[in-house]
């Protein structure tokens, strides 16, 4: 498992490879190559390509967005999902639910989702042995879930403390910012299309 900036940024750096990709498959009329690569990159709701998608465009030359290349179609499809996220009503001032991807079905993780979930409440304070907050520790870490973590070493076993903070709000607000602003560019970059 990769931490989500980690993922973000080797999806960035794929936009040129994408690129030549496309633009090759263009020079050569690959239409069926170009066809399934653009059905790859367009399918369904993965939401972790849009910023990938976004920066292939931005680094495309005016010469490819033609049809042959497919980029139109890729232009589109962020367009879309990008309306489609922007459409979602914004995160309310007293809403500190946060969603975890769910990759492991320990105790442990059922109730850290649980916490994590609830809208309402910010702080949780888990007697746990060293091993088990290591557990939680690196569920948090490995996701990079606003939350600060600590141990208060005092009693047995040692509490772990969890607090939901504000980089909630300033992360989210932040994406939405770079949303409108990626799909303001490609409304007028769609008129090339």
């Amino acid at each position: 498992m990769v931490p989500p900036s980690q993922r973000d940024e080797a999806l960035r750096s794929l936009a040129r490879p994408i690129l030549w990709w496309l633009g090759g498959t263009a020079a050569v009329a690959a239409d069926d190559l170009r066809d399934e690569t653009l059905a790859f990159l367009c399918a369904g709701e993965d939401e972790a390509l849009i910023p990938c998608l976004v920066e292939v465009l931005r680094a495309s030359p005016a010469t490819l967005m033609p049809a042959p290349s497919g980029l139109a179609a890729i232009g589109r499809h962020c367009v879309r999902r990008l309306s489609a996220r922007l459409e979602q009503p914004a995160r309310a001032a007293d809403d500190w639910s946060i969603v975890l991807p769910r990759r492991c079905r320990c105790d442990l993780c059922g109730r850290l989702h649980a916490f994590l979930a609830d809208p309402q409440r910010r702080r949780l304070e888990w007697p746990l042995a060293n091993e088990r907050r290591r557990h939680v520790h690196a569920a948090l870490d490995m996701h990079e879930i606003p939350v600060r973590h600590q141990t208060r070493r005092s009693g047995r076993p040692y509490t772990l403390v969890l607090d939901k903070t504000e980089a909630l709000f300033e992360r989210e607000a932040a994406e939405r910012r770079r949303w409108q602003a990626d799909l303001e560019w490609l409304t007028a970059l769609s008129r090339r299309w």
